[in-house]
């Protein structure tokens, strides 16, 4: 619609005529008169709407501009802890990193209009894929190092001496996914979040034909603050397993919670001869008890608690329900996983990580 037809129609408006005459008169669509009233701009003013470019040439083009805004990251150094304790840690983002930021930015800087999906299709012509990204704690700089020489020294050893152990924290909310399948029309579930809800502590140790659980009433427990002392760790959790720890051969394995390594703890593990395992920090993704934890999560989620009791009880059953068999495979595959954070140069490991085996052994 040029200037001459935008100012008839508002002229054929102020004289009384009705939307769809002055459509069939310009032999245009209803909406577009509907627009030319809402619009105080004249068309010839109004920035001119941007192509695609569709042919073989500039199709290549684009692609190769998608890609290189997918894979466009920043770098930064932040610091983590108090003033005077504070260690450098780096921290890795993409810029756009979704189809939706790219199809923006093709427009904004390179005046190309495309839609989401047509990035998706031009990504996936490229040769890239979309993954789920691995969730895993923010990092310092050294820490990938530590992780790789950890992984170097032990990844030989033998895996069926280990004993894992962590605490996990679990409370009423649903902790599912964000999306759910629903029928034309209907809504889908609300994803529930209480902040001071009911919770508990658990703390759990695995190894090959172990299977423990200990739940911490006091410590995370009936609503309490989600803390544990170096007293209440030695007295509920490290005495009462203190003869599956002291079996021949054994490594007892903790993570570097303030209440694992206090001296008072270490001090007792030592004169109970109970060999320790050192663990580079921020690691829970070489720790195999949490595939248990993620999956006893799931089955409690399903039961829908509303209680203390209610987390206790379906915690304890999901717990009965995964066999021992299961835990050795889990207890094994730690040999596995130090392989492959070796082959993944010490970041966290992705979802599908025995790929990384798979393609190291093919090569």
């Amino acid at each position: 619609m040029d200037d001459v037809a935008f100012a008839l129609v508002r002229d054929w408006r102020a004289r009384g005529m009705s939307t769809t005459i002055i459509a069939n008169r310009l032999n245009v669509a209803r909406s577009t008169v509907t627009r030319s009233e809402e619009s105080a701009v004249l068309p010839s003013n109004r920035p001119k709407r941007v192509t695609a470019l569709c042919t073989r040439r500039n199709i290549a083009v684009r692609r190769k501009l998608a890609k290189k805004l997918a894979a466009m990251s920043i770098k930064k150094v932040g610091w983590r802890g108090k003033s005077g304790r504070a260690k450098p840690m780096v921290i890795f983002r993409r810029i756009f990193p979704s189809c939706v930021s790219i199809s923006r930015e093709l427009r904004a800087r390179y005046n190309i209009s495309c839609s989401p999906t047509t990035v998706r299709r031009d990504l996936a012509a490229s040769g890239m894929e979309a993954r789920v990204k691995p969730h895993g704690p923010r990092r310092k700089e050294l820490d990938v190092e530590d992780r790789v020489a950890f992984a170097t020294l032990h990844k030989d050893d033998d895996a069926t001496r280990y004993l894992f152990s962590d605490e996990k924290i679990s409370d009423c909310n649903d902790h599912g996914g964000r999306y759910e399948w629903n029928e034309k029309g209907t809504k889908p579930s609300h994803l529930e979040r209480e902040r001071f809800g009911a919770k508990i502590m658990v703390f759990g140790l695995i190894g090959v034909g172990v299977k423990k659980l200990v739940f911490l009433d006091g410590a995370g427990g009936d609503g309490e603050s989600a803390r544990m002392d170096h007293v209440t760790y030695q007295r509920k959790c490290l005495q009462p397993l203190m003869h599956v720890l002291q079996r021949p051969n054994a490594i007892f394995m903790q993570d570097g919670a303030r209440c694992h390594t206090d001296a008072a703890v270490l001090k007792y593990l030592r004169s109970k001869r109970v060999e320790i395992s050192s663990w580079p920090a921020r690691s829970p993704d070489l720790n195999p008890i949490e595939v248990m934890w993620s999956r006893i999560q799931y089955l409690v989620d399903r039961e829908a608690p509303s209680s203390v009791e209610d987390l206790r009880k379906f915690w304890q059953n999901a717990w009965d329900t995964i066999s021992q068999d299961e835990v050795d495979r889990l207890v094994v595959s730690f040999s596995d996983r130090l392989k492959a954070c070796i082959i993944n140069r010490g970041n966290t490991l992705p979802n599908n990580w025995r790929e990384l085996l798979n393609g190291r052994r093919a090569n």
